[in-house]
């Protein structure tokens, strides 16, 4: 599975905390899309990008850096890792 098919397959957001665990799950075959999961989960999660008083500032700044960072990866990847990340944050 690919790096954003696995990144969709994810549905539980009541569990915000299994994504990561599930998404790399599904990428244990593809060691490429895996090792670009865990970079962007890592730069995500900067602190630097989550010290902002207000969480949705974070959010944004934690898309921002991370799609600057990696541009070549759609949106419809960085957003959930954000939204996950955000949760180590709340």
């Amino acid at each position: 599975m690919n790096l954003a098919d696995a990144v969709d397959s994810f549905t539980d957001w009541s569990f915000p905390w299994t994504f990561r665990k599930r998404v790399r799950a599904k990428l244990v075959s593809n060691s490429e899309d895996a090792a670009l999961f865990e970079a962007l989960v890592v730069e995500a999660s900067r602190f630097e990008h989550w010290n902002a008083s207000d969480l949705a500032d974070g959010c944004k700044i934690a898309h921002t850096a991370t799609k600057e960072k990696f541009p070549g990866v759609d949106d419809r990847v960085i957003g959930p890792i954000v939204r996950a990340t955000s949760y180590d944050w709340k």
